[in-house]
Order: C-alpha cells, then structure tokens, then sequence
C-alpha cells in the first residue's frame, strides 16, 4: 500500500486525467505507474510484537528460576551460635 506525498496529477493511457492530493492513499491499479510511485512512498505497517520462541521462552523460565532460587538464599535467616556468659 502506498500514500502519495506531493500532489500530482495522473494522465492515464486513454488521456483521462486523475488528481492525487498529499495524504490520499494511491490504489492499487495505479501502484506500478512510475509517476505515481515518484510521488508516494510505501505505507508502513505498524510493528507487530512478535511471540517469543519457544527457545527464549524456556531460557526466561530457566533464569526466573534461577534467580528466584538465589534470592531465597539470600533472604533465609542466618543463625548465629550464642556465646555463653
């Protein structure tokens, strides 16, 4: 899909003319025209977030277990022996 940049006018084979304004969105039946490819650019599409693969999965799951397993260290008590007075 392409939207046209600069406004233009397309004179088509059998001398009929189209007018294209800034914005509009150029169809399809005119893409290959090199004209009004001159004068639009491709419309991007928004970026989809792609899923994880299974792979990054697994390897999140491994380093939440992980660091879980360490932070339960880390938070256990630590008993010290009472002198004797």
């Amino acid at each position: 899909m392409r939207i046209i940049h600069t406004n233009f006018i397309l004179t088509k084979n059998d001398h009929s003319k189209v007018e294209f304004k800034a914005g509009d969105i150029l169809p399809t039946e005119h893409e290959g025209h090199w004209y009004a490819q001159a004068h639009s650019r491709e419309l991007e599409e928004p970026a989809k977030e792609e899923a994880p693969t299974e792979e990054e999965v697994s390897d999140e799951e491994t380093s939440e277990e992980e660091s879980s397993e360490e932070s339960s260290e880390e938070e256990a008590p630590t008993r010290r022996k009472r002198k004797n007075r």
